[in-house]
């Protein structure tokens, strides 16, 4: 796509999967989408919030972000444990090297069972078991590479 194209395609609530992890609903700023509706009517920008009560904001940077970090893991789970690195791209991904992010670990019913006595762990620090579906893990502000692994061995801390 090129440096100056970081979005292309539907990828908004009139996609086929608006509104879910996959694809956000992306919403105009109220009143009218621009910056210059917010500051005529910061009320009306304001009640966007109370409306979506239940939701997540981000940002266009952190959703590309997201969409550009690069993500690799082991097939497969052995006694060593499971290892998944996440490489943010320098150029797309700035807005999570400044601030942070946050990523959901998703395990199915069988593969918990299967690692319940191991720990998680997150750049190198514990952060204990896993022990519901959907785990919120938090990568700090930073380059280069993090580390997500779940493991038997105390290992380093």
């Amino acid at each position: 796509m090129g440096q100056d194209l970081a979005v292309e395609g539907r990828a908004d609530s009139n996609a086929d999967f608006g509104g879910t992890d996959d694809v956000p609903l992306l919403l105009p700023a109220l009143p009218d989408g621009h910056d210059r509706g917010i500051t005529h009517d910061p009320a009306g920008f304001a009640r966007m919030f109370e409306t979506y009560r239940d939701s997540s904001f981000i940002g266009l940077d952190e959703y590309i972000g997201y969409q550009h970090a690069s993500l690799r893991t082991a097939a497969v789970l052995d006694d060593a444990g499971i290892d998944i690195t996440v490489l943010y791209d320098p150029h797309y991904c700035r807005a999570l090297i400044a601030k942070g992010s946050i990523w959901s670990l998703d395990v199915s019913d069988w593969m918990r069972t299967q690692i319940q006595s191991r720990l998680l762990w997150v750049d190198g620090k514990s952060i204990g078991p896993i022990q519901q579906e959907r785990t919120a893990i938090s990568l700090q502000a930073a380059t280069g590479l993090h580390t997500i692994e779940v493991r038997r061995s105390p290992g380093k801390e």
